[in-house]
């Protein structure tokens, strides 16, 4: 018929070849399926981990009758904390460390600098076109590093 194919192996090395393709494919196939079901199981516990941490949290505060306001500030923190998680940290780029120290400042400002200049303070400095030196050896020195803080939580204390 149209499309069939009527291939048979016709000496026994042919065989012999057929069955160890066979059983090559065989196993193949089994370790993507085995592969492809444990990342589903993987994803299953660890949205089952996140459940339970949230359920154990939203229990604590309800038996401790925390008002509403700090139970939302409090879930606006740890969801700003988990996409920060998510996000790539300096830390573990290795590469950056092996960066000439001129070029890693440089990209030091320019990481930093978008943040630092939300300030009223550095915002103002930074437009007023004073030393761009002081400006990168504060970035040097000091913003080297990302902090999660509350809104409402006190800085400079």
């Amino acid at each position: 018929g149209f499309g069939g194919t009527y291939v048979y192996p016709d000496n026994s090395i042919e065989s012999a070849f057929a069955v160890v393709v066979a059983m090559i494919c065989v196993v193949v196939m089994t370790l993507w399926l085995a592969d492809i079901v444990t990342t589903f199981v993987w994803i299953n516990d660890n949205r089952r981990e996140q459940n339970k941490k949230v359920q154990l949290m939203k229990d604590y505060l309800q038996q401790k009758e925390v008002s509403f306001e700090l139970q939302d500030r409090m879930w606006l923190v740890l969801k700003h904390m988990d996409q920060k998680n998510r996000s790539q940290v300096e830390d573990s780029v290795s590469l950056i460390k092996d960066l000439p120290s001129m070029l890693k400042l440089e990209l030091h400002a320019e990481v930093f600098v978008r943040v630092l200049t939300r300030h009223p303070f550095f915002g103002t400095y930074g437009a007023s076109g004073a030393d761009p030196l002081a400006m990168y050896n504060l970035i040097r020195k000091r913003a080297t590093h990302s902090y999660n803080i509350d809104s409402k939580q006190e800085v400079f204390a």
